[in-house]
C-alpha cells in the first residue's frame, strides 16, 4: 500500500477598508444650490497613506465650474492611514485540502474619527463622522460620509442708546437673512426721543460678513436755558427751560425762550425772546441783571364809610347837690382889733378887707365869746359859689365835695388865728 503525503502550503489573506468623506456646500437653507463639493478619500501613495482631495466647483445653474485633486497627509489632525482599517487571516483546510475558514488577527477594528473642518461662512449639520466599528466579514469595509455646509444667515438689529450705552428705546429687528456680501443701509431708520438728540450714527450701512450686524444709534441728553448773574452764576430758584427735541429732526431741538424772573430782566433780551443753542446738547447761559427797586408807597388806611353810632350813648348832665349837705358854720371868736385875716390859699380864698367888727361880751368870769363878723364868709361864699358855676357835669360832684371840705378848713383856720391873736392882746 503506497501512503501518499499531500503537503499544503499556508495561504493568507487580507481584507482592508477605508473611510472617504463629501462636503457638500449650499447657498440656501433648503439646500438646493450646491455651490461647492470636497471630497476626501484615503491612498496609498509613495509607499504611504495619504489624503487625496478633490474639490468642485459650481455656479449658481449648478454647472461644474472648476475640478482640482490633491494631495495632504492629514485632515483636521488625522492621518490617511488612521482612516483605514486593515485584516490579516490565515485561510484553514481540511485533509482533502478543501479550506474550512480563515482566522483572522482581529476580530474588529474601529475606524479613527474624522472631525468636520470649520468654513467661514458656513455651518456643517455634523461635527465629525467616522468612528465606527467593522468586522473582518462584513460585505464592506469602505464607510463613505457625506457633511452638508449651508451658508449662514445673519441678523441685522437697530439699538438706541445713549453715550454711556444705555438703551433709551426697545431694539428693532431688521432681518435674519442676510448673507455674506449682502449690503445695508438704515441711516434714514433713527428715531425722535423726547428730552435727546442724536449725535452719532454707528454701523449704519455697509456689508455683511460672517456675522450678525448692529446698527447703532448714540444719543445725548438735550441741554437747558440756564439764567445767570453778571457773574455767570445761576439765578437761585430761577426756571431753567429744557429744549425740546425737533419732532422733525432727532439731530436739532426746538428754539427755548428767555423765562420770566422776579426782581431780574435779561440783559439783552425780553422775556418771551426765543435763543438759538448753539450745541443742542449743552446748555446754554442767559445773562439777567436785578431790576431797579421802585419806591414803595404808602398804604393809606381805608375810610369808613358809616361809622357805627354807639347805641344807648348816655347825654351829659348836671349832678345832684349832695344829700345833707349843709354849709360850714363860723364859730365864733373873741374880741379883737381890726386886723385883715389873709388866707395861705389865693386861689380858693377870697382876699379879706378889714370890716366893722363887733364883739359881744358875754357873761361869765373866766371865758369870753365873740362873734366876729366880717364879710370873708359871704364872699368866700360868693366865690364858691362862682366855682360851682363852672363845674364841668362829669366831675362836679367830687369838686363840690372838695371845695366843702376846703371851706371848713379855712373857716377853722381863721378862728384859730383869731384866738391866738386874742391872747395876745389880752397878754399884752
Amino acid at each position: 500500500m503506497n501512503v501518499i503525503n499531500y503537503y499544503y502550503q499556508k495561504s493568507e489573506v487580507r481584507q482592508q477598508g477605508t473611510e472617504s468623506v463629501t462636503y457638500k456646500f449650499y447657498n440656501d437653507q433648503e439646500k438646493t444650490e450646491l455651490v461647492k463639493e470636497i471630497t476626501k478619500t484615503p491612498v496609498y501613495q509613495d509607499g504611504k497613506w495619504q489624503w487625496q482631495v478633490k474639490e468642485t466647483d459650481y455656479d449658481d445653474q449648478g454647472n461644474e465650474t472648476h475640478q482640482s485633486t490633491i494631495t495632504d497627509s492629514l485632515m483636521e489632525g488625522l492621518s490617511a492611514d488612521q482612516a483605514t482599517v486593515k485584516f490579516t487571516g490565515t485561510v484553514n483546510y481540511d485533509g482533502n485540502g478543501k479550506v474550512t475558514g480563515t482566522t483572522w488577527d482581529a476580530n474588529d477594528r474601529t475606524y479613527g474619527t474624522i472631525k468636520t473642518p470649520p468654513v467661514e461662512g458656513y455651518t456643517a449639520d455634523k461635527n465629525s463622522v467616522g468612528g465606527e466599528t467593522v468586522l473582518p466579514n462584513d460585505s464592506s469595509l469602505n464607510r463613505e460620509y457625506k457633511v452638508v455646509y449651508t451658508q449662514n444667515r445673519y441678523r441685522l438689529t437697530e439699538k438706541f442708546v445713549d453715550e454711556d450705552g444705555h438703551e433709551l428705546s426697545p431694539s428693532v429687528p431688521k432681518g435674519s437673512s442676510y448673507k455674506n456680501g449682502d449690503g445695508f443701509d438704515v441711516t434714514k431708520d433713527a428715531k425722535v426721543i423726547p428730552g435727546y438728540v442724536l449725535i452719532k450714527q454707528d454701523n449704519t450701512s455697509g456689508k455683511f460678513g460672517n456675522g450678525d450686524q448692529t446698527a447703532t444709534f448714540i444719543y445725548k441728553k438735550v441741554g437747558k436755558l440756564i439764567p445767570v448773574n453778571k457773574n455767570n452764576q445761576p439765578i437761585p430758584g430761577a426756571d431753567t427751560p429744557t429744549y425740546t427735541t425737533d419732532p422733525g429732526d432727532p439731530t436739532k431741538v426746538l428754539n427755548p425762550t428767555v423765562p420770566s424772573i422776579d426782581s431780574w430782566q435779561p440783559k439783552d433780551k425780553r422775556p418771551g425772546d426765543s435763543v438759538v443753542p448753539t450745541n443742542p446738547g449743552k446748555d446754554t447761559p442767559v445773562i439777567y441783571v436785578e431790576k431797579p427797586q421802585k419806591p414803595v408807597m404808602p398804604v393809606i388806611p381805608e375810610q369808613l364809610k358809616n361809622p357805627a353810632v354807639p347805641n344807648n350813648l348816655e347825654q351829659p348832665r348836671t349832678p345832684n347837690h349832695p344829700y345833707n349837705s349843709k354849709q360850714p358854720t363860723i364859730p365864733t371868736t373873741p374880741d379883737q382889733t381890726n386886723d385883715s385875716i389873709v388866707p395861705n390859699d389865693s386861689k380858693h380864698l377870697a382876699t379879706s378887707t378889714p370890716r366893722e367888727q363887733s364883739i359881744s361880751p358875754v357873761p361869765g368870769n373866766s371865758t369870753q365869746r365873740a362873734t366876729v363878723s366880717n364879710s370873708v364868709t359871704a364872699e368866700r361864699s360868693a366865690a364858691a359859689d362862682s366855682e360851682k358855676e363852672t363845674t364841668l357835669p362829669q366831675t362836679g360832684n367830687d369838686k363840690n365835695q372838695a371845695e366843702a371840705a376846703m371851706g371848713l378848713g379855712l373857716t377853722s383856720l381863721s378862728t384859730i388865728m383869731a384866738m391866738l391873736g386874742l391872747k395876745k392882746r389880752r397878754h399884752n
